[in-house]
């Protein structure tokens, strides 16, 4: 199998994959897929990446539902067939030289941006942000959950605390977002679910005895770990390249006299940049795939992942 990449006048790559000797037809869309390249904006701090698994002007019209995950710099679009095939990824982000959670960024998004003007068919937000914490049940109360998290992470005045129920792990999750964050979620996405996005990787567990799913966004790596079929840790936080992130899983293994030689990583990324930092881990682990246990092949793979398990995430 080889990968034909063909450029257009407009600058739109065009991958077309070679199965024995013979191109496929452009009709077959399994084996045909468009990428955009960082795309320049009128906002010369802002770029976008787009993926289409068929061609701009079918996109829309084959769309039957959105899914929107925000992070404190970027915002990601994936827009769904009724088959569930995913038919596109939209992802807009910005420099880290400009605050986190710019509010000027998301609403310009979620007014321009194709995907996301179409309101009626966003039916999940997900929330990536480092300000959070999982609670049992048993030890749940709402009041005192709120206090704790204020206590070990620094919440703003004017953040919002939300509160997600996690029913195969008997806990909750409880995350702080801006205030102004939420607002404009439910002014654009009226008919949407609210998740954090972690939820993904704590409700759908497949039961694996020994499971580590890591979630890379530009500046943040979302991670949880499964060993004998429970959840042994989860954190998110701030990485700079693969070795930071390798560091922070190695140090638990080193705590807990595990041989992270021997483990395996399934990786989803936010977009197409951050392949290369999903690439760099196989140099400190045994495997690294996708979130859905297949090889990463391309740069899109482990984002195509991520919306997959994203839209089954109840």
């Amino acid at each position: 199998m080889n990968v034909v990449t063909l450029l257009s006048h407009s600058g739109v790559q065009v991958h077309i994959i070679i199965v024995q000797g013979a191109a496929c037809p452009i009709a077959t869309t399994a084996f045909l897929y468009y990428f955009y390249p960082r795309m320049p904006t009128d906002n010369p701090h802002i770029y976008r990446q787009v993926y289409h698994s068929r061609p701009d002007d079918a996109i829309l019209a084959w769309t039957d539902q959105v899914i929107v995950v925000i992070t404190r710099r970027g915002i990601l679009g994936a827009a769904f067939a009724a088959s569930g095939e995913v038919l596109a990824l939209h992802y807009m982000a910005y420099k880290n030289d400009r605050p986190a959670w710019d509010l000027d960024f998301f609403e310009q998004s979620f007014n321009q941006e194709h995907l996301l003007t179409r309101r009626e068919k966003i039916k999940k937000v997900f929330f990536c942000t480092e300000r959070s914490t999982v609670i049992p049940d048993e030890l749940y109360n709402r009041d005192e959950a709120e206090k704790w998290l204020r206590a070990t992470h620094y919440i703003e005045p004017t953040d919002t605390i939300e509160h997600f129920e996690l029913k195969h792990e008997y806990a909750r999750y409880v995350y702080a977002v801006p205030v102004y964050m939420r607002e404009l979620v439910n002014i654009n996405c009226p008919d949407a679910e609210i998740m954090p996005l972690a939820a993904c990787q704590l409700i759908d567990y497949n039961g694996q005895r020994e499971a580590l799913q890591c979630m890379i966004g530009a500046e943040q790596a979302c991670v949880s770990w499964y060993k004998n079929n429970k959840l042994f840790w989860h954190r998110v936080f701030e990485y700079s390249n693969a070795e930071d992130l390798a560091y922070e899983i190695r140090l638990v293994c080193k705590e807990h006299n595990i041989n992270a030689a021997r483990l395996d990583v399934a990786c989803n990324t936010m977009s197409a940049t951050e392949y290369a930092v999903a690439n760099e881990l196989s140099r400190y682990f045994n495997g690294i795939y996708t979130g859905a246990g297949k090889p990463i092949q391309t740069v899109w793979d482990p984002v195509i992942s991520l919306a997959q398990q994203l839209s089954v995430c109840a």
